[in-house]
């Protein structure tokens, strides 16, 4: 968000207003193909929906399922 707001703005100019519309541009980002994509919105302040578990087993770790994960703010999407 800081990379993409400095796009915007300047690198002289980040502020938190600034970083926040930034957020709010990112949508499906995939972190290093780890884990599932991240979305922000005008309302939606947190980035998953679900989470990726893994397993460890001998010393190689293994996906095993997805967990979606609560909405604990009071805006519905």
């Amino acid at each position: 968000a800081v990379r993409i707001a400095a796009q915007d703005v300047g690198a002289n100019n980040v502020t938190g207003e600034a970083c926040y519309n930034a957020l709010k541009k990112i949508k499906g980002y995939k972190r290093w193909n780890v884990g599932v994509p991240i979305t922000f919105g005008e309302k939606k302040r947190f980035g998953c929906d679900q989470n990726m578990l893994y397993r460890l087993n001998n010393n190689k770790v293994n996906a095993v399922g997805m967990m979606p994960l609560p909405n604990l703010t009071k805006f519905q999407f």
